[in-house]
């Protein structure tokens, strides 16, 4: 009955420290949802994202209209009241130029009628439809198409100085989850090595009162068990400040209480589909390579800005006019109308746009060369880690292949201490040692799962997918 009352308990505190624990990718999720500075950084991509609307709105159509009533005196100095009502609806072209079409109508009384052959009052009305096209500059609309890239490129900038401002916060948060998970385990090591310790020193006391062991071995037993519990004290602290901090990051009550763990240390990737995967999402590289292609799209508009405009715009309509002239006859005359123009303007001081041009092309220049260099960076440091990992796993089979033998050489040790082999002191030194390779094991699996968190936050498969597209989005 008693084994299963204790059975039970203990079954109860495992299943209470489930309850407790804490993964990485659990921690990753409140940080992205809680974190105030990433959701202010989602709010500025967001917006970034919008440019793209306000690029394509030039395109859009666009309509005017003009109600004008006046009262004035005419060239002749009789008076004229006047009613015009105007209306015009415009669209510029993706391939250059616009179309439009105007309407008018304009009603006219003078006190005075110039002619008797002229109605008056009068009725005209108009209809024209109009195209220009460019023949030079803006041929092809190479504004409106940078115009589209750039802000295409402005998207994708703030999108990954998004995803940066997301990285360097995930990186943070592993390297604090493993700072507190390092924490964690050698609270439970220090734990385990003090109930290690006060074993012995039950033991010696036991040999001490039958006379087996002096008072010299139980006062160096005991400054061990104070030793480790000095060493206790100083870790509790530690957690209580890695809790804390960790709580904050995730905008978790300061005194939450969680365990963190440490998984398997298993990596078997490749190098270069670890390369391949992180070149496609790294927002260093991504952000500067958004920038290269907007500095390519002002190069584009700069260069169509030097060359000279050359415009054909061609018109078709109709005019009408009708009324009563003096002698009371109607009149009704409509007509086709047309127009043909050809507009040339060149700038004869091309100073200004040539250094527009060439401060575009220097822009872009700078920044292909920093993408070379963040380019190197990051293949560099994927490298880098690539190997640290394959070497930190090797010395994680090396120090469980230590604490082995310190295993074996200890449980050896307290034969012999028990036989009278050794003194108390090289047991001590024993159990120091089997400590101390326990610590080494807790301290290299810590560092290799935090360098596979680090690869996989890099190649973008442990944080949460976050939406950035403005909500209600409106199309033209």
């Amino acid at each position: 009955m008693k084994r299963f009352l204790f059975a039970l308990l203990l079954g109860a505190a495992s299943a209470g420290a489930e309850d407790n624990v804490l993964t990485l990718e659990q921690g990753m999720s409140l940080v992205i949802q809680n974190s105030p500075e990433l959701k202010s950084s989602g709010m500025q991509a967001r917006s970034g994202a919008l440019e793209i609307d306000k690029a394509d709105s030039r395109l859009g159509w666009q309509l005017r209209s003009t109600v004008k009533a006046e009262h004035d005196i005419s060239f002749m100095g009789t008076p004229v009241d006047r009613g015009t009502v105007s209306a015009g609806l415009g669209k510029p072209l993706a391939l250059g130029g616009n179309v439009e079409l105007g309407l008018g109508y304009v009603y006219e009384d003078s006190a005075l009628a110039l002619s008797p052959l002229l109605p008056n009052p009068s009725h005209s009305s108009r209809a024209d439809l109009s195209y220009r096209l460019p023949l030079a500059k803006g041929w092809g609309n190479v504004e409106y198409h940078s115009g589209m890239k750039s802000a295409e490129a402005q998207g994708e900038q703030a999108r990954y100085e998004f995803l940066a401002r997301q990285d360097g916060l995930g990186r943070q948060y592993i390297e604090r989850y493993y700072g507190a998970a390092f924490v964690s385990r050698r609270l439970q090591h220090g734990r385990e090595s003090l109930n290690r310790s006060k074993r012995l020193l039950a033991h010696i006391g036991r040999n001490e009162r039958i006379g087996i062991n002096d008072r010299k071995d139980r006062l160096q037993a005991r400054a061990l068990v104070h030793a480790r519990e000095a060493d206790l004290k100083t870790l509790e602290l530690s957690w209580t400040q890695q809790r804390n901090a960790l709580n904050r990051m995730m905008m978790q009550p300061w005194h939450k209480e969680f365990v963190p763990v440490v998984g398997p240390g298993d990596y078997t990737l490749p190098l270069e589909e670890a390369l391949n995967q992180i070149r496609a999402r790294d927002p260093y590289v991504g952000s500067i390579r958004a920038r290269a292609e907007q500095a390519a799209a002002w190069v584009n508009n700069r260069r169509d800005n030097k060359r000279d405009t050359l415009d054909l715009t061609l018109s078709v309509g109709y005019r009408g006019l009708s009324g009563e002239d003096s002698a009371g006859a109607s009149i009704d005359e409509t007509d086709k109308a047309g127009s043909l123009t050809i507009e040339y303007r060149r700038g004869l001081d091309k100073r200004g746009v040539d250094a527009d041009l060439m401060q575009a092309q220097l822009a872009h220049d700078s920044a292909m060369e920093q993408l070379t260099g963040a380019e190197a960076d990051m293949e560099y440091n994927v490298a880098s880690l690539h190997t640290e990992i394959l070497r930190n796993q090797e010395s994680v089979a090396a120090q469980r292949a230590r604490l082995v033998a310190e295993q074996e050489k200890y449980r050896e040790g307290q034969f012999r201490y028990r036989d009278g082999r050794i003194d108390i002191s090289q047991l001590i030194q024993f159990e120091e040692e089997l400590s101390a390779a326990e610590l080494g094991l807790i301290q290299q699996e810590t560092q290799l799962a935090q360098r596979l968190a680090i690869m996989s936050l890099w190649r973008g498969v442990l944080m949460p997918v976050v939406q950035l597209e403005p909500e209600n989005r409106e199309k033209n």
